[in-house]
């Protein structure tokens, strides 16, 4: 029943505020965060938060969170996400088809690593979940106009791509000119799958001379 205003400078664990804030009857502003495991904070199916969590967040409407020990599933991590009015640091591996459903925003710190291939339409949604470099474990498999026009202008994806995993592989299922052959090998350390071969002109694999 007591008014104390408590404001918390460091990191606190969901148990950590739970008793604090049995100690005061008014709101606890949590400047240094919460930092604790994904459990602590949301069940793993993801449909909802733990009562200490709801009450942080209710309290502290921008409070930054981070996720620790073993990664929060993908509706987990949704539900603590859409609770945390600040930036969710957190990290999460898994399939495209799992973490394409993430709903964290552009801000949020999500170390994400992709085990399978995406395309770059997947690469480009999975970006703007997150605020740092995406793990393309499994790489980048799709055609090659998404990679780069016929002209030799690299996507906005590709650039990307080479920016955030610059050894990523990479595989081309249809054919590629020689000026989009250039613009995806440049964006990769590692050799470019070439799936489905190269169609151009002579001269644009060789010299008339063919020297």
């Amino acid at each position: 029943t007591d008014v104390i205003s408590v404001t918390v400078n460091d990191a606190v664990t969901v148990t950590e505020f739970n008793t604090l804030d049995a100690k005061t009857a008014t709101a606890i502003s949590l400047t240094g965060g919460i930092s604790d495991t994904a459990v602590s904070m949301a069940n793993v199916g993801g449909n909802h938060q733990t009562s200490g969590f709801s009450a942080a967040t209710t309290q502290d409407t921008d409070v930054n969170v981070t996720i620790t020990g073993t990664d929060a599933t993908v509706s987990q991590l949704n539900e603590i996400a859409s609770a945390a009015g600040g930036t969710v640091t957190a990290s999460i591996t898994g399939d495209i088809s799992t973490l394409e459903s993430l709903t964290t925003a552009s801000t949020d710190v999500i170390s994400v690593t992709v085990n399978d291939a995406v395309t770059v339409t997947e690469f480009n949604a999975l970006d703007a979940k997150t605020a740092i470099a995406i793990n393309l474990t499994g790489g980048v498999s799709d055609t090659a106009d998404k990679y780069s026009s016929v002209s030799g202008i690299g996507s906005d994806g590709l650039a990307q791509i080479k920016i955030q995993d610059p050894d990523a592989s990479i595989t081309v299922i249809d054919e590629v000119n020689m000026l989009q052959f250039a613009d995806i090998d440049d964006a990769t350390t590692t050799a470019v799958n070439l799936t489905g071969g190269i169609s151009d002109t002579a001269v644009s694999m060789a010299n008339v001379g063919g020297n």
